[in-house]
């Protein structure tokens, strides 16, 4: 028998799962029915325990049934409101007990039919689980068995249950409630008491119907609820819909600024410069800025906030309040007086090689350690001649021989290269005693006017240098520089500016 109700059983469940998509997400359905399956627990004068299950099979003089205890349960229930359902039970099928202790047991066909009340108590909890409580006055009948007559008695059925809603079709109910009887007959003894038992019991439910209710409870009738599946708790306007108080289509309830119209990446808070910083907590909302830096920009990308940035311009350092510091020298360069060179604070910023006390841009001997009486220069080295600040090249010198040295970015120290172009001179001067060598030092454009034309006369002065030291008469040599008047190549690629770094040579008839 049971094999047969549990194929049934199957068929309705197959036949529900197929049909319960196309009738999800409707307005409420007041009717429901449902199918499923339980099991009915002792407690008596033969002994046994609540929720302590017997699932022996039976025998009865010698015949073993062939099902173990269970029942079939069908179910009607209808909607009252927010807090109560009533709904119609019954159920079929075996029910008995057998102690192996002391092998008593009794065997029964059980007919059951109640009706009850459920309060929904929680009935503001989410939508997905419905705990409710029943109470409510059944009738049931214990079939007569060999040893046992026929028993018919009232139930008093009181119990908790909870229902799972898939959809607003299709649910799956969990209920067990004890039975209160009115005989004493169930088990073929009498005395000690009523007999209980519990009923537990699975059921799946279908609903139907039509009812103008408030399926997702935000109290407006599904009839007028444009939006029926608000969640719970959630405010809405006339229509059901949660309501945009910013009109920024993200409802209030998930909008961090419900007043003010934003964006979903901050929960409906605005970013007006688009910049990824929400307004809120950008310290530059009306302009695009970096995220690092709050929301406010750096022009000039040395990461410092152009509202904070003394030269906003000019890629700088921290330390000056973002103004630059190019030979990174500590020392600021409107403030230095060499911002090319890396230097020293006591001579503003400007480097003194040799560490005679001579700043280099001062120093006729830079290379060469000196007196600051003698301009830098060793007591023996006579002082190089003095430099016009801006000298006129000759406009047709009686040139003999023309070299060319070469100087690294800011310096004038001698590469190996120029030593061997410097030798050349040097022969040639012993021979042409009638001549004078005229040096003419010249820059790229790195750094201001004023700093290259002083490191043109620098650098001719290191060659001049180089070549008393080697045995060329002082009188022999004059020195002149041009800055970065004069440029023989393009400065706007590196070859070039290498090129533009020199110090000429120039053999003049005297």
């Amino acid at each position: 028998m049971k094999t047969n109700i549990l194929k049934k059983l199957k068929v309705v469940l197959v036949t529900i799962l197929l049909t319960q998509t196309a009738f999800a997400q409707n307005s409420s359905h007041p009717w429901s029915v449902g199918l499923g399956v339980g099991i009915l627990d002792y407690k008596g004068e033969l002994g046994n325990g609540l929720f302590n299950f017997q699932l022996k099979s039976y025998e009865i003089k010698s015949v073993k049934s062939n099902n173990r205890p269970g029942i079939g349960v069908l179910t009607v229930a209808r909607y009252l409101n927010e807090k109560f359902d009533v709904a119609v039970n019954g159920h079929w099928g075996e029910w008995g007990y057998y102690n192996t202790d002391n092998n008593s047991f009794f065997y029964r066909n059980s007919r059951y039919l109640d009706a009850n009340i459920r309060w929904k108590f929680l009935s503001n909890t989410p939508k997905y689980f419905e705990p409710f409580a029943l109470a409510g006055l059944g009738y049931r009948n214990l079939k007569a068995t060999q040893v046992t007559a026929a028993q018919n008695e009232l139930v008093l059925p009181i119990g908790l249950g909870a229902r799972i809603p898939f959809n607003n079709r299709l649910g799956l109910t969990l209920q067990s409630n004890l039975g209160l009887t009115t005989g004493d007959n169930g088990d073929a003894n009498i005395g000690g008491g009523k007999d209980l038992f519990w009923n537990h019991t699975l059921v799946l439910s279908y609903s139907f119907g039509k009812l103008d209710g408030d399926a997702d409870r935000d109290g407006v009738k599904d009839s007028k609820d444009k939006c029926p599946n608000t969640p719970e708790g959630a405010k809405v306007d006339e229509d059901g819909c949660e309501i945009d108080t910013d009109k920024d289509g993200i409802s209030d309830r998930l909008d961090s600024c419900p007043a003010v119209p934003g964006i979903p990446a901050f929960n409906g808070c605005p970013d007006r410069d688009n910049d990824g910083v929400q307004d809120k907590e950008d310290e530059c909302p009306d302009n695009a800025g970096e995220i690092a830096l709050k929301g406010c920009p750096d022009k000039d990308k040395d990461g410092i906030a152009d509202k904070d940035d003394a030269c906003p311009e000019v890629f700088g350092v921290a330390l000056f309040k973002g103004c630059p510091d190019t030979d990174n020298d500590s020392i600021q360069d409107a403030k230095d007086d060499c911002p090319t060179l890396k230097g020293l604070a006591i001579f503003n910023g400007c480097p003194d090689r040799d560490e005679d006390g001579v700043p280099d841009k001062d120093d006729a001997c830079p290379d060469v350690k000196g007196l600051k009486e003698n301009k830098g220069c060793p007591k023996d080295n006579p002082i190089p001649d003095p430099i016009d600040p801006d000298p006129i090249p000759d406009p047709k010198p009686d040139t003999i021989e023309v070299q060319s040295i070469k100087f690294k970015l800011n310096s004038t120290e001698l590469t190996a290269e120029s030593v061997e172009r410097l030798a050349k001179a040097i022969e040639y001067m012993k021979i042409n005693k009638g001549y004078t060598l005229l040096l003419s030092g010249h820059t790229d454009n790195t750094g201001s006017a004023a700093y290259n034309l002083e490191l043109s006369i620098r650098r001719a002065a290191s060659v001049k240098t180089y070549l008393i030291g080697k045995g060329v008469p002082a009188t022999s040599i004059r020195t002149q520089g041009f800055g970065l008047k004069y440029p023989i190549s393009t400065n706007d690629t590196e070859e070039g500016r290498f090129e533009n770094r020199r110090v000429i040579l120039q053999g003049i008839k005297k």
